[in-house]
């Protein structure tokens, strides 16, 4: 589970906004009815918008909505949608558990959205209203917020919705900044993506030289792969970097594609420490 925003504070140029550095992902295990059974349940019928109804079938969306309250009254409701193909996917449920317990109240009591592979904005949580939809909402945290270029090269500006994660490593040994001894040092970290993670690499010498890492801890599909690699290290600066490798031929890159938003950040992972 990552916010599209992970990563905002690292984009260069600045992009303004809440400066998340890597901090805003997390691991769990999620339990709880497929979204397609609980729509099945509920027999639907189409909507053109939440207050009115045509004949059932021919949805091209879902929309959902939690039931949380703008703090401004100016602040629009907080409302997102998913492509009918990912509501009816066999892994999107609503989740009534989190780690085979009730969800707490901050992750989202009594049910959330879990869009796996997806950016945490799509997994709505204190899920109220679940409607099918004839065309993609016309509100703000899905028209105007959380959009990214379609084509880093396209000078329309043509944007669309975040969606899939892309392939990413974050380093969590050594922290940035760390004074370690000489001798054995330590690397360990995780990495995502919307695919399984198929390797990672680790420098500690600026990306003049990679080794594998070995992956301790696959986390299947959607969830964090832990990866370890361990080196001798002689007093002096290092630059320790992790880059990753989905089973779809995506690797992490040098930079990551700008854009105004600061969404989807995954440039390789670099922390400095001093032996």
């Amino acid at each position: 589970l990552q916010c599209a925003g992970n990563g905002h504070g690292r984009f260069r140029p600045h992009v303004p906004g809440v400066q998340w550095d890597k901090g805003a992902c997390g691991n769990a295990r999620w339990t709880g009815p497929r979204l397609r059974d609980v729509i099945a349940a509920a027999k639907p019928k189409l909507s053109s918008s939440p207050s009115s109804s045509s004949s059932s079938g021919g949805a091209r969306f879902v929309e959902l909505q939690g039931k949380e309250r703008p703090v401004n009254l100016v602040t629009p409701s907080f409302i997102r949608a998913i492509p009918i193909e990912k509501a009816m996917h066999d892994d999107t449920i609503v989740a009534l558990l989190m780690n085979d317990a009730p969800l707490p109240l901050v992750h989202g009591f009594p049910a959330r959205l879990v869009a796996p592979g997806w950016v945490g904005d799509d997994w709505v949580k204190w899920l109220v209203r679940i409607a099918l939809v004839d065309k993609e909402p016309d509100t703000f945290f899905y028209q105007q917020a959380y959009r990214v270029p379609v084509d880093a090269a396209d000078k329309t500006g043509a944007t669309a919705v975040a969606t899939a994660l892309p392939v990413k490593s974050i380093l969590a040994l050594p922290a940035s900044g760390a004074t370690l001894t000489a001798g054995h040092v330590r690397v360990r970290g995780v990495a995502f993506s919307s695919a399984p993670i198929a390797k990672v690499d680790v420098s500690i010498d600026g990306g003049s030289s990679w080794q594998a890492a070995k992956l301790v801890d696959r986390g299947g599909t959607y969830g964090f792969t832990v990866f370890e690699r361990a080196f001798d290290a002689t007093p002096g600066k290092l630059r320790v970097m992790s880059r990753a490798t989905d089973d779809r031929g995506r690797v992490q890159p040098s930079d990551a594609a700008w854009n105004a938003g600061g969404y989807l950040y995954n440039a390789i992972d670099v922390v400095d420490v001093e032996v």
